[in-house]
């Protein structure tokens, strides 16, 4: 697992992107990628500025025994987000969404993305020594880096209202 050099800050507002400050000086988003799954729920951070190559804070996966009930395992996820939400602060969590368990894969604008692909391109992004495993943490890191690249188009649909109502 890899930490961040501790200089983060967090927005009390509650959606917002507000930059953290990386160890060069530069402010950037942080983003929490979960790929979520009862056996292994991947778990991923990234730093970085749409269009610039991010860079890996931490990744890991919580593992589950598929013996135990579906509360227990439940609750050991939900005690590791948390303990990764207090730990990294990000400013935006984004988690993959799940149909009738098949996972739908969009990696850089290809929607049909295979999880050795999925990993070979988060590996090269992060610059990252080794392949990120198993591909659950891969996963993980690739939703952070979308919704980090992906902020600055969502925002530009918002409606902008100008001028008070009367």
């Amino acid at each position: 697992m890899f930490v961040g050099d501790g200089t983060e800050r967090r927005d009390d507002l509650v959606g917002a992107v507000t930059p953290h400050v990386s160890a060069r000086g530069a402010r950037v988003a942080r983003v929490l990628g979960v790929d979520p799954g009862l056996t292994r729920c991947g778990l991923g951070v990234v730093d970085g500025l749409p269009g610039r190559p991010p860079g890996l804070v931490a990744v890991g996966v919580v593992r589950t025994d598929a013996a135990d009930d579906i509360a227990t395992r439940l609750l050991a996820i939900e005690a590791e987000v948390e303990r990764w939400l207090t730990e990294y602060q990000p400013d935006a969590v984004a988690v993959e969404r799940v149909f009738s368990q098949h996972n739908v894969r969009t990696v850089m604008g290809t929607a049909q993305a295979g999880k050795d692909q999925v990993t070979t391109m988060v590996t090269r992004l992060l610059r990252m020594p080794d392949r990120p495993s198993p591909a659950d943490a891969a996963d993980a890191l690739a939703l952070a880096i979308c919704h980090l690249w992906r902020s600055p188009a969502v925002r530009a649909r918002q409606p902008v209202v100008i001028g008070g109502g009367s």
